[in-house]
């Protein structure tokens, strides 16, 4: 074997030193290979780094990209950008959300446009069915039915022009309070005041029909024939007569018209009445609720103000005491009482 001769190293002191005899070029050899090996851990670990890095940075560029507020503008296909609009939520076309919903909801206009719409049909049917008894009957003896029809109209008017009421409610309540109805546009609005108007005219028209004046000239004439029928089964001969008993005959038809018109005023009198007793029914059960809620009350106040009293006395007691300690416990329970006592009455 070779012998490897010492290595000799000057030191900072200008002495030389010798190397240790172990140094060989095998070694050196080995310290090469582990450096290069550790140079190329690092760079692995590096590259690893790096790319760990990079990841990191395009979930935080795609969670930035998810966060996006769902409220932003609606992009089509061909890049153009929808607003909500109240149009696409009556339309159906958009789902609304948040205080749009609640909008929505507390609009009832088409509720009750839909209870009215059904009303105006059922006054169209009670009108012809009027028209056709006064056409096609002998009004004069058959009053029962022509009655009946005329009541039926009448009471289904009446149900139409409630509707009309609640409907005008309605409009009303969005033209005064437009920032709450804010997905009703004024087109919208319009419409609404159009479809308002419509039905009260055709309401009104219904009425003018009921009472126009061919129904009345039908009545009139219903009423000369029965009269002469009468006025020839007396034996009436001579031309005077005749015309005597036409006059009566034309005087007692105007007469029946009048008594007609009576009775049908005396029945919405009665219809009113009948209401006015409901609703004083209803006050009257009303204001014994309240007086029993009253009368609760009171018992309440009076239990109070005994149990008030009690301690009152209690605390008279305890005040005669020099001890701080029992007067601040005293005055504690004491604002403890009057808070009890403003929770009984305001509760």
């Amino acid at each position: 074997m070779a012998k490897y001769k010492p290595l000799s190293r000057t030191g900072s002191d200008g002495r030389s030193t010798s190397a240790p005899p172990y140094a060989s070029s095998d070694e050196e050899e080995d310290q090469t290979m582990n450096a290069s090996s550790g140079a190329s851990i690092a760079s692995k670990s590096t590259r690893k780094s790096t790319k760990s890095r990079a990841r990191r940075r395009r979930d935080r560029v795609d969670n930035a990209a998810l966060s996006e507020p769902l409220t932003a503008n609606i992009e089509h296909e061909d890049g153009d950008d929808q607003q909500w609009d109240g149009s696409d939520v009556e339309s159906g076309s958009v789902q609304p959300t948040g205080s749009l919903v609640t909008a929505v909801e507390d609009d009832p206009f088409h509720v009750f446009r839909e209870d009215l719409t059904r009303k105006l049909d059922l006054v169209d049917e009670a009108l012809a069915r009027y028209l056709r008894v006064v056409d096609s009957t002998d009004t004069a003896v058959n009053t029962a039915e022509v009655k009946d029809a005329k009541k039926h109209l009448k009471r289904q008017i009446k149900n139409a022009e409630s509707a009309l009421k609640d409907l005008q409610t309605t409009v009303t309540m969005v033209e005064s309070n437009r920032k709450k109805f804010f997905h009703i546009n004024d087109a919208e609005l319009h419409d609404r005041r159009k479809f308002v108007t419509r039905s009260r005219d055709c309401i009104s028209k219904a009425k003018k029909d009921m009472n126009s004046d061919d129904v009345k000239a039908k009545i009139l004439t219903d009423e000369r024939r029965k009269a002469a029928r009468r006025a020839g089964e007396a034996g009436a001969q001579s031309d005077r007569d005749r015309e005597s008993a036409s006059f009566v005959a034309d005087q007692h038809a105007q007469a029946q018209i009048m008594l007609q018109q009576q009775d049908e005023t005396l029945e919405d009198l009665d219809d009113a009445v009948v209401r006015v007793g409901q609703m004083a029914g209803e006050i009257h059960e009303e204001l014994g609720q309240q007086n029993k809620m009253l009368q609760e009350m009171e018992d309440d106040l009076a239990d109070a103000e005994e149990k008030l009293g009690m301690v009152m006395g209690k605390l008279a007691k305890m005040l005669k005491t020099k001890n701080k300690c029992q007067i601040g416990t005293i005055l504690c329970l004491t604002l403890v009482v009057f808070i009890l006592f403003f929770l009984v009455i305001y509760t």
